[in-house]
């Protein structure tokens, strides 16, 4: 039911959260995205078209070319009746990235890595209860 984008760059982690996301009931599908460039690139060619959206997107902070920051920032531009939920999932246990997150109207949660299946479980609870 749901199409989940995972942004990250990290192989090892794009490998364990697909196997997650495949075991979760509402997951129909999943993209993976290298950094918030190509996600935000690719966002815009699906808005373009008229395409579906992801219910969700996973969104790490710390990647080349465009970190989580700057794809927020340019998220936050865009103007969209229905907009995909965003999860922060990031190794940093920063309270000024924590912080900095709640200053993002988009994003539902912050989660630390690594994600286990009741965290995808959550996230799902917490967009069909919004």
């Amino acid at each position: 039911m749901k199409t989940v984008w995972v942004v990250d760059d990290d192989p090892v982690y794009k490998f364990l959260i697909a196997r997650i996301l495949k075991s979760a009931q509402g997951i129909e599908s999943h993209l993976e995205f290298e950094n918030g460039k190509h996600a935000y690139d690719h966002l815009l060619e699906l808005i373009e078209r008229k395409a579906n959206l992801p219910e969700m997107i996973l969104l790490d902070l710390n990647m080349p070319i465009w970190d989580g920051w700057t794809f927020l920032t340019k998220y936050n531009e865009l103007t969209l009746d229905a907009k995909p939920d965003v999860f922060i999932c990031s190794s940093s246990i920063d309270s000024a990235d924590f912080a900095k997150a709640k200053h993002h109207k988009c994003v539902k949660k912050f989660y630390t890595k690594p994600l286990a299946l009741h965290d995808i479980s959550e996230m799902l609870h917490l967009i069909q209860s919004s």
